[in-house]
């Protein structure tokens, strides 16, 4: 269910009065100056395109050809029942042959395009803070969202990066053929991103029902996954959780490493040529690793009673684990823990590689003293 556009403007106008998803504050540009409006005022032109009435629960779709676009809310202390949708073209030449275009195609319907004119340039545009919306870059130029709660929003880039802050949506998709993923703050909803090529994905905070993170090339960074089911994969590039909850599957097909810590839930991660390096706080259900090649550390807490099943073709286990250990079709197996029925286990299984099993502290299973930040 959406939140109401009052208690909205409540929780947004504090940040709408200080800037914080002003194009100086989003974009990565040099333009770092703003002003009241939150209009970058280092460009020497700021053609205001549109202000128009619109209602609070409209469908934005934006096209942009070599522009970087900002999307944000409409500022909620001038427009308290956010129903504005304003136009801004940002340029250093006040006749460069930008064609700017604004088509309402239903009552709450409207379609920007621009394109033409020089590469100096950006769009910014203020929407009803529950609208949904559509944004797709063709050329260079970046793409960020900031403070929106609705029902949909999709962000498509052919070489920019997507950068968002604080999006709450039912729908968020994020692809980009030649650029990066930066979420800061919470992503929340039903999430997909993928990254072609070598671009990277840094998230901070996913939350929500389901994420599915893909990357081709790229290195993948989540501070802290909350999603009910994720599954992030790469085919060549590292996977790295700052905590990691729920049920989350991990791929990688090429070669690349995982790092996950804060372990509170279940985890399935298949890894053909890399290493693993897992720091357990709880387990709950069944959790497997499978590990081609490379050697894998699993970090357990002082208390943990679970059912543990290692094999690979060395194991070292502390002796205050109690495993028991023999040979099975040419490799080492370590067990230990309890095998009860409704009890949180683990498989690791490694065809050519170690695996070592250390001691983490009470502390260290909180994950306290990381700092991992998208």
């Amino acid at each position: 269910m959406l939140l109401s556009t009052g208690f909205l403007t409540r929780q947004l106008a504090s940040g709408c009065r200080r800037g914080f998803w002003s194009s100086a504050n989003l974009f990565s540009t040099n333009k770092n100056a703003s002003n009241s409006s939150g209009i970058s005022s280092s460009w020497k032109v700021v053609e205001k395109v549109t202000e128009r009435k619109v209602p609070p629960l409209s469908n934005v779709t934006i096209n942009s050809t070599d522009c970087p676009v900002l999307v944000c809310p409409a500022d909620l202390q001038q427009y308290p029942d956010s129903d504005r949708l304003l136009v801004y073209l940002l340029k250093n030449e006040e006749e460069d042959g930008t064609v700017l275009q604004l088509v309402q195609a239903t009552p709450n319907t409207f379609n920007i395009d621009v394109h033409g004119g020089t590469d100096d340039k950006a769009l910014e545009v203020h929407v009803p803070v529950q609208s949904n919306i559509n944004a797709f870059c063709n050329g260079f130029g970046d793409v960020s969202v900031s403070e929106i709660h609705s029902d949909r929003l999709a962000v498509v880039t052919t070489t920019g990066d997507i950068r968002t802050k604080n999006i709450r949506c039912s729908e968020i998709v994020l692809a980009t053929q030649g650029g990066s993923v930066l979420s800061k703050g919470v992503l929340q909803g039903k999430i997909n991103i993928k990254t072609l090529a070598k671009g990277s994905v840094e998230c901070q905070k996913l939350q929500g029902p389901s994420a599915t993170v893909e990357s081709d090339n790229g290195q993948i960074n989540i501070a802290s996954d909350y999603c009910d089911k994720s599954s992030v994969a790469t085919h060549s590039g590292n996977i790295k959780f700052g905590s990691l909850h729920r049920k989350c599957k991990v791929e990688i097909r090429g070669k690349g490493n995982l790092v996950a810590a804060g372990l509170d839930g279940r985890l399935q991660a298949v890894i053909n040529q890399g290493n693993a390096d897992v720091q357990i706080s709880n387990l709950v259900g069944h959790s497997n690793i499978e590990v081609a090649q490379g050697d894998v550390r699993v970090q357990l807490g002082e208390t943990d009673k679970n059912f543990v099943h290692l094999s690979a073709d060395q194991v070292d286990v502390p002796g205050d684990f109690g495993a028991k250990t023999f040979s099975e079709n040419g490799k080492v197996v370590a067990q230990f823990g309890r095998e009860e029925k409704d009890q949180g286990d683990l498989k690791v299984s490694v065809s050519s590689g170690k695996i070592s099993v250390e001691r983490s502290s009470w502390i260290a299973s909180l994950n306290l003293k990381k700092n991992l930040t998208a």
